[in-house]
């Protein structure tokens, strides 16, 4: 079974994304990393995030892990 917490990054659904919080460590809030850049500030603008449980069918299927470099 895939687990996530907070800091990890992963793929959804073929997209690069971060888990940005735990909520009981049964549910994830996973925001997707591609986003729009306001053309003023720099910052990104328009981010999806998505809260799903860990243990759903919805998480298995569509969180893929990926390796991240170690120190």
């Amino acid at each position: 079974m895939k687990i996530a917490k907070a800091g990890d990054y992963l793929l959804w659904e073929g997209e690069l994304a971060i888990v940005i919080g735990e909520i009981n460590k049964h549910a994830v809030c996973i925001e997707m990393i591609k986003g729009k850049i306001c053309p003023h500030c720099g910052e990104k603008i328009g981010r999806e995030v998505i809260t799903v449980i860990d243990s759903s069918p919805q998480f298995q299927q569509s969180a893929e892990p990926i390796q991240t470099i170690e120190s």
